[in-house]
């Protein structure tokens, strides 16, 4: 008997292009590989750059150790930005122990992180909130995590439910005290005539102790192509008396989707949409929420998953687009 065996594809290459009148153009990339040199281990690198920011994120993870559903995972990561009024450099990394349970669906562990930030203020009259940010501090977070997933693709869902819930405490043995608390939802099901409905909702908390405030790269920022769609990627934000934006200690979104076959031979579909929600500085405010619609399209390519959205902003204001075009795509090799 002869057996012919073809390996299959385990990398993915992805790309994407943003812009905001605050972050300017933006590039995103990443490469992923799901069996490193023929190892098993998961790597990937991400890189997002702009005018003036850039991120870097190296991670590898472990996905069965000693042949147990039990994965261990390494993130290394850089941020810098370089804005109107300040400065921000960040470098850290994370450890992350998990373990799985119902034919890999529930997933339950912990992290730990350890990072510096530093923001150097440039403005000459800075605003109240960025004077507090001025310096360098060290954070030390432990994170215990829930995550549960029952859909049936990764790459293009129909069916199934996706949920997380975390509660990062940072303080043990740094110099900045909070709590960040998040949780995500997500559900997919066949409606008729090929179509799919998509609900996704998510809500965060964060909560400074002893008397210290949330530093301001672990805020809430809101907008672009995974959030509310017509809104520039992290404009949806509390902004000081100088319109810088700050970031919110509160935040919640809500989108609601219905995926329609264009040419399912092709896997070319459309879709149509509806997003609301907001980040908030201090206390959650269900009477100001951000909203929009818009349509889209996701094409499923031999190269891997393109999305094209555009959302109308349903009540702009000062200074925000009525418009937004996004954009994002993914290569397998």
């Amino acid at each position: 008997m002869k057996v012919n065996v073809k390996e299959k594809m385990t990398g993915m290459l992805s790309l994407g292009v943003g812009y905001s009148s605050y972050y300017k153009v933006g590039v995103m990339g990443s490469i992923t590989q799901r069996n490193l040199f023929g190892s098993g281990i998961y790597g990937k690198f991400y890189a997002n750059l702009s005018a003036n920011s850039h991120l870097f994120d190296v991670s590898f993870v472990n996905p069965w150790v000693n042949n147990k559903p039990i994965s261990v995972g390494l993130d290394l990561y850089n941020m810098e930005y370089y804005g109107w009024d300040y400065n921000q450099k960040t470098y850290g990394f994370k450890f992350t122990v998990a373990k799985r349970f119902y034919d890999d669906q529930l997933s339950v562990g912990a992290s730990y992180s350890l990072s510096q930030n530093k923001i150097d203020i440039t403005a000459g009259t800075p605003s109240y909130y960025l004077q507090q940010e001025a310096g360098t501090t060290t954070e030390s977070t432990i994170t215990p995590f829930i995550k549960w997933s029952s859909v049936n693709s990764t790459i293009f869902p129909t069916r199934g439910t996706i949920a997380s819930s975390s509660l990062g405490l940072t303080g043990f043995g740094g110099n900045t005290r909070y709590i960040k608390w998040d949780n995500t939802a997500e559900y997919f099901h066949p409606i008729f005539w090929g179509m799919i409905g998509h609900l996704k909702g998510s809500i965060g908390f964060a909560n400074g102790i002893a008397g210290k405030g949330v530093p301001l790269a672990d805020r809430y920022f809101l907008g672009g192509i995974d959030s509310l769609r017509g809104f520039d990627y992290g404009t949806v934000s509390p902004t000081d008396q100088y319109g810088n934006y700050i970031g919110g200690t509160r935040d919640a979104y809500a989108q609601a989707e219905t995926i329609f076959p264009l040419v399912e031979a092709l896997k070319l579909y459309g879709d149509a949409f509806f997003d609301i929600g907001n980040s908030w500085l201090y206390s959650y405010d269900f009477g100001d929420l951000k909203k929009d619609v818009g349509v889209g399209i996701k094409w499923i390519s031999p190269l891997g998953p393109i999305r094209v959205e555009v959302g109308k902003n349903l009540a702009p204001k000062n200074g925000e687009k009525s418009y937004v075009f996004q954009f994002s795509m993914g290569a397998l090799f």
